[in-house]
């Protein structure tokens, strides 16, 4: 009998880990994301709506805006659309990573992520883009919630806040990538005007039409194998959360040794494939090595009830396929179904799975196909448990939000966080704009974009190694915020005081460096002060605040400021002097008694649980689950 504590010892990291290539991995994906986020602000792709001067003359709009003949406020509202899904969704993903394995979550985010991106590249109205962009938000969820604390747990301990800052690095960097890209697109159809050949006429009109679109039909593709890596490797385990507990639901299945008592997981995912790859290719897979698997009966009895129409044509046929293609079929198969399927593999077979274990309790085995003895008992036993366990799920989160809520260095470091934020978001979404109408800038997209890639890159990584080298604890997590926001604040309101360009560039730039210092430390502390277990949760809700609170807001509100005051420069005043405010806040987290709290609790706790149940599948199988 294998010994209790054995399912308890943390499981070997997987072939493809190493602490500096996760952290690269993620790296890329974060700033895919915020390429989008970049993209969809520059002049070339946002455009700008019909202007006409003192002579009648009207210059037609560009860009979304102008394609879909946009306000200043619905194009506002368009940066922000992505922001609904975000806050649905990502209390929700961390609440999950209890009960699934995290890795699956951020595959099943990322997919999202990509499919919504390329309806954004398909848009035909305003409101279809815009829901598009909500649905982009849903796929951003889980990968903002989760990444980070797979990078703690991983990082150096001496590098923990650096190893933070490469990662948050990718934010602005990825931002300001977004405004050249989108620039660059622009500039590129556009320099092809002059050509008077009828065919490259055609070009150029067909690339005028749709070259906005190129941007998001190029971030999708980026994306696409990042979503499919999150579903096909071996996924690693967050510090704090029970491999057995965080695995039940979404990718294993329980299931009993015929020799002895315990328990053992494989992936429901897996067997799904198996199974309907069986179905197709039968003598590839050779159907009888379920019974030395321990399949539940209850999902052979589902699988072999589903009819998947994409597949429908080969039912009468009977396909031999050597074994040894079999790795070159899977692949493709698994990527059409977590893509076409997502939400049919997270909610369908999980209950179908959670009531095996009690209807399993008739006999020991059960009958499959069309006459099983088990229809009525499942279809109640489901009910209860998903009622059961979805009640649970909200009480575990409720619990979890109270502890959030009443920790004062949390809610501090959020409100400074949100009143950050609004800045933030204003100046990524009309910097561009603002610094055009301003400075009359040529190229806005260029060089905000470059001033950006630079000073977050410097600003970030200094942030998260001067805290490292000042002792990374949440005191002086505080002290660096309130400090480098105070003199970017100062720095950055200067700038737009100015009127000479250069000097604008440069004391905004000095700003800009000070001001995303604060990106390592402001998600240390919102690490450290809650247990391990608690960090997706206090990621979640750090990102829901800072958007329905920051820059969701933010982008609309001024827009409504410029339309009512028409001029950019007292609009870019009023919004630096909210950087003021969060230096203040995060002043007075200097003052409160933190305690570091990421070693509590960070062993898991739960126990396997040791079952007495015959086995589901006896020595035979029957050769009919073969049958087409």
């Amino acid at each position: 009998m294998v010994p209790p504590s054995s399912s308890m010892d943390p499981s070997p990291p997987p072939s493809w880990f190493t602490p500096k290539r996760l952290l690269i991995i993620f790296c890329v994906i974060n700033m895919i994301n915020y390429v989008d986020r970049g993209a969809i602000a520059s002049n070339g792709v946002n455009g700008g709506s019909e202007t006409c001067d003192d002579k009648g003359i009207c210059k037609s709009g560009s860009g979304i805006q102008g394609e879909f003949d946009l306000t200043n406020f619905h194009d506002g509202l368009l940066s922000s659309a992505f922001m609904v899904g975000l806050l649905v969704a990502s209390s929700i993903f961390a609440s999950l990573a209890k009960s699934y394995i995290p890795f699956r979550l951020i595959g099943v985010g990322l997919s999202v992520w990509t499919l919504s991106v390329a309806g954004c590249a398909s848009a035909f109205s305003f409101w279809f883009i815009a829901i598009c962009r909500m649905l982009v938000g849903v796929g951003e969820a889980s990968f903002i919630s989760l990444a980070a604390p797979f990078i703690d747990d991983n990082a150096p301990v001496s590098q923990k806040t650096a190893w933070l800052a490469m990662f948050y690095m990718c934010i602005p960097t990825g931002i300001a990538l977004g405004y050249v890209s989108g620039g660059y697109v622009s500039l590129h159809v556009s320099k092809m005007s002059h050509i008077k050949c009828k065919l490259c006429l055609l070009i150029i009109w067909v690339g005028g039409h749709f070259h906005w679109r190129y941007a998001f039909w190029g971030e999708a593709l980026l994306m696409l194998p990042f979503a499919v890596f999150g579903f096909l490797v071996k996924p690693l385990q967050l510090k704090g959360l029970s491999p057995v507990e965080s695995k039940k639901a979404l990718a294993f299945v329980e299931t009993v040794s015929s020799v002895t008592d315990g328990t053992c997981s494989c992936n429901f995912l897996m067997v799904l494939i198996h199974y309907w790859l069986c179905y197709l290719f039968r003598s590839c897979f050779q159907c009888r090595n379920i019974e030395v698997m321990g399949f539940p009966s209850t999902l052979v009895r589902a699988v072999r009830q589903i009819k998947c129409k994409v597949f429908s044509r080969f039912y009468n046929y009977s396909l031999d396929v050597p074994y040894k293609f079999c790795n070159f079929l899977i692949p493709p198969f698994v990527l059409f179904c977590i893509l076409k399927y997502p939400f049919f593999f997270l909610f369908k077979f999980q209950l179908i799975l959670v009531a095996d274990s009690k209807a399993s309790k008739l006999d020991g085995r059960m009958l499959v196909g069309g006459d099983g003895i088990i229809g009525d008992e499942l279809n109640k036993t489901s009910k209860s448990e998903s009622i059961h366990n979805i009640l649970n799920q909200l009480s575990r989160f409720a619990k979890d939000m109270k502890v959030l809520l009443v920790d004062k260095v949390y809610v501090v470091n959020v409100f400074g966080y949100i009143a950050y934020n609004f800045v933030i978001g204003a100046y990524s979404y009309w910097g561009p704009k603002a610094g055009y109408n301003i400075y009359h800038m040529k190229s806005a997209d260029m060089l905000f974009g470059g001033v950006t890639i630079v000073c977050g890159i410097l600003g970030t990584i200094s942030g998260g190694f001067i805290l490292d080298r000042m002792g990374a604890t949440i005191s002086n997590a505080f002290i660096l915020l309130s400090g480098a926001t105070f003199l970017g604040a100062i720095s950055c309101f200067s700038a737009f005081c100015l009127r000479s360009l250069y000097g604008f560039i440069v004391l905004f730039a000095v700003g800009e460096l000070l001001v995303f210092a604060t990106q390592a430390p402001v998600n240390y502390i919102c690490h450290h002060c809650v247990r391990p277990s608690l960090r997706p949760l206090s990621m979640a809700i750090s990102t829901v605040s800072i958007h329905i609170f920051g820059d969701v807001p933010s982008s609309p509100l001024v827009g409504i400021l410029q339309d009512h005051i028409n001029n950019w420069r007292d609009t870019a005043l009023i919004l630096t002097s909210i950087l003021f405010l969060a230096a203040g806040i995060w002043f007075i987290g200097v003052f409160l008694h933190a305690v570091d709290k990421s070693n509590d609790g960070s062993q898991p706790v739960s126990t396997p649980r040791i079952t007495s149940r015959k086995p589901l599948l006896d020595g035979n199988v029957d050769e009919s689950l073969c049958e087409v």
